[in-house]
């Protein structure tokens, strides 16, 4: 049977693990991982790596410099820090 991995080393796609902010509890990463995905991922085929790592780049940018957000007053996560307040 091949599963997930043997697809992953076909396409020689390397995981790695990345810090979580400590305070952030996971169902709230759990959403954030969906709007990525919603808003980037599902709306875009991606033929390279490099391609997608400058999407997610750049989609990362305007997410915390941009993006207005309901729960930070209709602010970015910058604007908001920026402000004083904490996340």
């Amino acid at each position: 049977m091949h599963g997930r991995k043997d697809r992953t080393h076909a396409r020689r796609v390397r995981h790695r693990q990345v810090a979580v902010e400590a305070g952030q509890p996971v169902r709230q990463r759990g959403a954030t991982n969906r709007l990525l995905k919603k808003e980037l991922i599902y709306r875009n085929v991606y033929t390279s790596v490099e391609q997608l790592r400058s999407d997610l780049n750049r989609y990362v940018w305007w997410y915390n410099h941009q993006r207005l957000h309901s729960p930070l007053d209709y602010m970015s996560p910058v604007e908001f820090t920026r402000q004083g307040n904490t996340l």
